[in-house]
């Protein structure tokens, strides 16, 4: 998770390629937010030391790819600019001059005041219903004598996300009691989510050879092929152990130095085994699709073969991912073609937000990050 510590040294980096290869204008802004990711009403003066606005200018050109991609890299805070108060924070990169720019990028970040303590355990949930199919979080906060909290139960606020997702978290947790200098919410199923089972995966640091889970590579001139294994329907399999990333992805590859510049795309072609059109449809998603169902990741069904078939560009590297569902309501599931078992790994991050009476924006006083693994 991108979270940084208010007054320490260390920084985050973003990279991104442009496919338009040649040297493009792209800049930067750094925006304030509240705990729920709403442009907070402190001023620009008020949370940043310096300017930003500044033009990315820390870019490279592919060598001896198929693909000619530019590199670029940001790195945050720098001497242009840093932070000044904790809290949520959105970085939004545009491309273009002041006059036309439009946004391409966005990316949340956290800034955290570690003045308070979190404890965090996974467990089975008490309800029938769930207890082999989802994980519940048991949360404590530990005050002590850096910060003074006058009433816990309404100025703080938690938030649980599950391998770094978004689209999934919980907010607006609040407290439930204070023991002493023990802040606990409800140790009854308050915070409940599904399990899921392991990620799917795929190992594309290298042309030369398949790996697990690829079936063939097609290299060309004019473009690189990948076609992957055929996938299985899941959701009524046993479950079984697999190390995997958490639904990550790690861009690099195995033969080349500097592999930012040096790995090349390429298309790589999913199929998934399904005897008959599903009545929803049918999406890969992982943290190199933002876990948002993007359009050129949706499965198209060939019922000459029964199979789903999906297409994508990426880069080398190494990929978890999953199938996931969306009814005509929008809903998304992960369950119908995945399954859910209580089982499986899965990290948890909790982020602690402290609003004062009076105060102007939400502080970050707490995060930590726990895994399921001693369930």
């Amino acid at each position: 998770m991108p979270v940084i510590d208010l007054g320490k040294s260390g920084t985050l980096q973003l990279r991104f390629d442009d496919m338009e290869g040649g040297a493009n204008l792209y800049t930067y802004e750094i925006i304030h937010c509240t705990k729920d990711w709403k442009r907070s009403d402190i001023e620009k003066i008020e949370y940043l030391d310096g300017f930003d606005n500044e033009e990315i200018d820390n870019l490279a050109f592919a060598a001896g790819t198929i693909y000619d991609y530019t590199h670029y890299e940001l790195t945050i805070p720098n001497e242009d600019v840093r932070w000044t108060v904790s809290g949520n924070f959105l970085l939004v990169v545009y491309e273009g001059d002041d006059s036309d720019r439009v946004p391409v990028i966005t990316r949340r970040f956290m800034v955290v005041e570690p003045l308070i303590g979190i404890g965090g355990v996974v467990s089975s949930p008490f309800s029938v219903l769930q207890l082999k199919t989802h994980h519940r979080i048991e949360l404590k906060a530990f005050l002590n004598e850096e910060i003074s909290i006058s009433d816990p139960v309404t100025e703080l606020e938690a938030v649980v996300i599950q391998n770094g997702r978004w689209d999934n978290a919980i907010f607006g947790l609040a407290p439930k009691f204070q023991a002493r200098n023990e802040i606990n919410w409800d140790r009854t199923d308050q915070i409940t989510m599904p399990a899921l089972k392991e990620f799917r995966n795929f190992d594309i640091r290298s042309f030369k050879y398949t790996s697990d889970f690829v079936h063939s590579i097609d290299l060309r001139k004019n473009g690189n092929d990948v076609l992957l294994e055929l996938a299985e329907k899941r959701t009524y399999r046993n479950y079984i152990s697999d190390i995997d990333a958490n639904g990550r992805f790690i861009l690099t590859n195995s033969e080349r130095p500097e592999p930012h510049i040096s790995s090349d795309y390429a298309n790589i072609i999913f199929s998934l085994d399904m005897k008959e059109l599903y009545d929803k449809d049918v999406y890969v998603i992982g943290a190199f699709t933002d876990w948002q169902l993007r359009e050129e990741f949706k499965m198209h069904y060939d019922a000459s073969r029964k199979i789903y078939l999906g297409k994508a560009l990426l880069k080398q590297g190494y990929y978890d991912y999953m199938y996931v569902t969306k009814d005509e309501n929008g809903v998304l599931s992960s369950e119908d073609l995945e399954g859910s078992w209580f089982e499986t790994e899965n990290d948890y991050t909790v982020l602690l937000y402290y609003r004062e009476f009076g105060s102007e924006y939400d502080r970050l006083i707490g995060s930590s990050t726990f895994n399921s693994n001693k369930l």
